[in-house]
């Protein structure tokens, strides 16, 4: 049986293309029944004529144009028809087992191919597991970095936005505190001068000394009160008219 190379063929095939490829895996090729093998065959036979015919025409175009027998441009039509001759081959294997023994293919093998080619189907099979792995692998890899990315740029807003709003709000200079600093030069607060004159603030010392001068000078001349007699008698008669009107 003509050994495939499942990764190589996903990696040159079309879907469709693909379809009859994954038919011939060892598995699926015991489940086909003998009108499904003959339409792959079928199938696989036309993709092989239409690539070797395709990479005919290309080499002999690069042959003209470039003076070589293989040129990049021909190469995957040649991998191609090679693929797929393969497929034929292996599809047809499956295809006079089913003939000689006179029956439908069914969910047993018809036979067990060579050691030989059961292991390079095991070894095509574990690459292409390892190579799906590796893609899941990398798209997590992408989505962890995106996700710290995204929380990192969260953080730094964040701290910027708490240190804006911890700065302290300027304050306005008032109309008074302009028209200080016009008239003095000075944007510090004015302090408080001392009174001069009649309303400057006298000590409690000074005036308790006047007040005893005072009381001094009054007892001296005799007298009680410094109120005057004539003050007293005007008192008096006030007092009495307003007791006479009752």
């Amino acid at each position: 049986m003509a050994t495939i190379d499942f990764v190589k063929a996903r990696r040159i095939c079309t879907s469709e293309e693909l379809e009859v490829v994954e038919a011939t895996r060892r598995t699926t090729l015991a489940q086909l029944s003998p009108a499904d093998v003959k339409k792959h065959i079928t199938l696989a036979r036309k993709l092989r004529n239409k690539w070797r015919d395709q990479a005919t025409s290309q080499r002999r175009r690069s042959q003209a144009a470039q003076n070589a027998r293989v040129t990049q441009e021909n190469q995957r039509s040649q991998q191609k028809a090679q693929l797929f001759d393969e497929v034929l081959q292996r599809l047809e294997q499956q295809q006079e087992s089913l003939r000689k023994a006179g029956k439908q293919a069914t969910t047993k093998p018809t036979g067990n191919p060579p050691k030989e080619v059961r292991a390079a189907e095991h070894r095509s099979e574990r690459a292409e597991v390892r190579k799906k792995l590796e893609e899941k692998r990398e798209r997590i890899s992408k989505t962890k970095k995106a996700t710290k990315k995204s929380v990192a740029t969260a953080k730094t807003k964040s701290a910027k936005t708490a240190k804006t709003s911890k700065k302290q709000p300027v304050r306005k200079k008032t109309a008074k505190t302009s028209i200080r600093t016009a008239l003095t030069g000075q944007t510090s607060p004015m302090v408080a001068q001392p009174k001069i004159g009649s309303a400057a603030p006298k000590s409690t010392k000074q005036v308790k000394a006047k007040t005893a001068a005072k009381k001094a000078r009054v007892q001296a001349s005799g007298l009680q009160t410094r109120t005057r007699g004539h003050v007293s008698a005007r008192g008096k008669r006030s007092q009495s008219r307003r007791d006479s009107r009752g």
